[in-house]
């Protein structure tokens, strides 16, 4: 691979192999995507991104699926009815007023949940249980000094219309 090219992919996938944002759009480049990613910070994990100011509220949250086949998911803070934390279980459950319920699933969930309950979270990003990946992703985070924050799943349920019309 010619030094070009090599130059071009270390801009686009950082040291460590992970894909980041291109330079332009870290740099606060023309665009709409560079304009929303500027005021916003992944965390290390990759797994969630908040945005930068304390008192900032996002009026959104994506939810990033790992399958392709499938869409992703922007759901509205205001709709939020509900948000249901389980230990034990390692999952979180945002229930909104349309009936949709987010199901996020995961190791180590503990400030995601606290930063979306204040609505400083813009994206949450499915990363699977590849215990290989997870574990790569677990000491890099302990090189990094930052928990450890690992989404195997999210699962988007919504209210079935034959439920709507057996209740309504």
């Amino acid at each position: 691979m010619n030094d070009r090219w090599q130059g071009l992919r270390d801009q686009v996938y950082g040291s460590d192999g992970a894909f980041t944002a291109p330079r332009a759009a870290q740099s606060g480049g023309s665009g709409g995507a560079a304009a929303e990613a500027e005021g916003e910070e992944p965390h290390g994990s990759r797994a969630f991104a908040c945005l930068r100011g304390h008192k900032d509220k996002a009026e959104n949250v994506e939810l990033r699926l790992l399958d392709p086949a499938l869409p992703d998911q922007s759901l509205e803070y205001s709709l939020r009815r509900r948000q249901l934390w389980e230990k034990k279980k390692g999952s979180i459950t945002i229930e909104f007023v349309t009936g949709v319920k987010a199901h996020i699933r995961g190791v180590g969930l503990a400030d995601l949940r606290e930063r979306l309950r204040l609505r400083r979270v813009t994206w949450v990003q499915e990363q699977g249980d590849d215990p290989v990946a997870m574990k790569e992703a677990e000491l890099a985070a302990r090189e990094r000094r930052e928990p450890f924050v690992w989404v195997t799943r999210i699962e988007i349920e919504e209210e079935s219309e034959e439920k709507e019309a057996a209740e309504g």
